[in-house]
C-alpha cells in the first residue's frame, strides 16, 4: 500500500503476502483493544512526561550547542553546528546524549582539528570548572567525530564534514515534518523507545535496531493507517504497531521503506530486516540487526498482554498501572513492560 501525506513524503512497504492495516481484523480490532481501557491513553501521557527531557535539559543543549558554534567559528569561518538525532524533533529523553555535526569544515584536515579539540581542552565555564572530558580523545583523527562529557553530564556527540546540508540534517528534516503531521507518534515512540531497550535490542552493533530506525517503523504505521482514530489515540497506535510487527510483518520478505515521492526505493536481500533511510533509500537502517525474531516476539508479546487485558479486564498490565502506585513518583527504570 502506498500513502501520500501533506508534507509531500510517502512510506511503501513491498511484500509478497497482502497484508493490509485497515482489512479483516485489522483497524476495527484496534479499535475494539483500545475502547475496553482508555485508561491507558493517560498511562502514556505520564510515562512519556517522566522520559521527556525537561526544560532545564533543553535550555542546557541549545547553551551547549552555542559554545561549540562560537568555537567552531574561529576554525572554519563557514562552519555552522547543527543538531540532529532526538533532539532536533523533540524526542530527547532525560538520558539523551546530545548529536551535533559541524557542517562547512573547510579546510579539513587533522591540524585544524586538532587545534578545535586543544580549545575544547582549555575551555572553562564561568564557574571555573572544565567544561569538557573528551570520552574517545583519539576518535577524532581517525573517524572526524568524537564524544565529550560537559561538566554538567551531558554527552555530546560530534561530528565533522565538509558538506553543507548532510545526510544526517536531511533525514532530521524529514522526521520533524512527519511528526507535525502524526503529532501523537511521538508519545508512542517512547514507549517503543523503552521497550527496545529493555529488551537489549537497541544496540546496533549487538545485533539489535536502532531508535531511528523504530520511528521510521512507526511513521510507516502512521502513514498507512486510514482511521484518524487511531491516529488520535496512543493506545489505539501503539496497539496497531505492535500488531502489525508483532503478527503481520514477515522481515525475511518484507522491506520497510520511507522515500520523497520523487524518489525510489530498494530492496536489501542481503540484511536480514530491511528499513531504508527517509531520504536515501539506498542507505538501510537495519544493517546489521542479526536478531528480528526477537524483536516480533516482543512485540507479539505486547499485543498479547494487550488482548489479555481486553478479555479479562485484569492481569498483567502493558504499562505498570499507575494506580497500583498512589502517591508514588512513577520511574521509568521500573517500568516493566513483559
Amino acid at each position: 500500500s502506498k500513502a501520500t501525506v501533506s508534507v509531500l513524503y510517502c512510506f511503501q512497504i513491498m511484500r509478497t503476502s497482502p497484508i493490509q492495516m485497515g482489512s479483516e481484523n485489522g483497524t476495527d480490532e484496534v479499535a475494539s483493544v483500545a475502547s475496553e481501557f482508555i485508561d491507558l491513553d493517560d498511562e502514556i501521557e505520564a510515562i512519556v512526561a517522566d522520559m521527556r527531557a525537561t526544560d532545564d535539559m533543553i535550555q542546557t543543549k541549545v547553551d551547549t550547542r552555542t559554545v561549540l558554534q562560537q568555537i567552531a567559528s574561529q576554525y572554519w569561518p563557514d562552519a555552522t553546528v547543527k543538531v540532529y538525532g532526538s533532539f532536533s524533533y523533540n524526542l530527547a529523553t532525560t538520558k539523551s546524549e546530545l548529536d551535533l555535526i559541524v557542517e562547512g569544515c573547510t579546510p579539513f584536515c587533522g591540524d585544524i582539528l586538532t587545534r578545535f579539540m586543544n580549545h575544547l581542552d582549555q575551555q572553562t565555564l564561568p564557574n571555573g570548572d572544565k567544561a569538557w572530558e573528551r570520552l574517545n580523545p583519539l576518535s577524532y583523527q581517525y573517524k572526524g567525530s568524537m564524544r565529550i562529557r560537559c561538566a554538567s553530564g551531558l554527552v555530546v556527540g560530534l561530528m565533522f564534514t565538509t558538506e553543507t546540508n548532510c545526510q544526517l540534517r536531511k533525514s532530521a528534516l524529514f522526521t520533524w515534518k512527519m511528526l507535525q503531521e502524526y503529532p501523537t507518534a511521538s508519545k508512542v515512540y517512547f514507549i517503543l523507545k523503552h521497550l527496545v531497550a529493555q529488551r537489549g535490542l537497541c544496540t546496533p552493533n549487538e545485533g539489535g535496531m536502532s531508535n531511528y530506525a523504530v520511528l521510521v517503523m512507526l511513521l510507516h504505521i502512521c502513514s498507512n493507517e486510514p482511521s484518524r482514530d487511531v491516529l488520535n489515540s496512543p493506545t489505539m497506535l501503539l496497539t496497531a504497531f505492535v500488531r502489525f510487527f508483532g503478527l503481520q510483518v514477515n522481515f525475511q520478505t518484507s522491506t520497510v521503506t520511507a522515500f520523497l515521492t520523487t524518489g525510489s526505493f530498494r530492496n536489501h536481500p542481503l540484511d536480514a530486516v530491511s528499513i531504508s533511510d527517509p531520504t536515501d533509500p539506498n542507505i538501510n537502517l537495519a544493517r546489521g540487526c542479526t536478531r528480528p525474531i526477537e524483536i516480533k516476539t516482543s512485540m507479539q508479546r505486547v499485543y498479547d498482554l494487550i488482548k489479555q487485558r481486553e478479555k479479562t479486564g485484569k492481569g498483567p498490565c502493558l504499562l505498570a498501572m499507575l494506580s497500583k502506585g498512589k502517591g508514588k513518583k512513577w520511574k521509568a527504570d521500573k517500568f516493566q513492560m513483559l
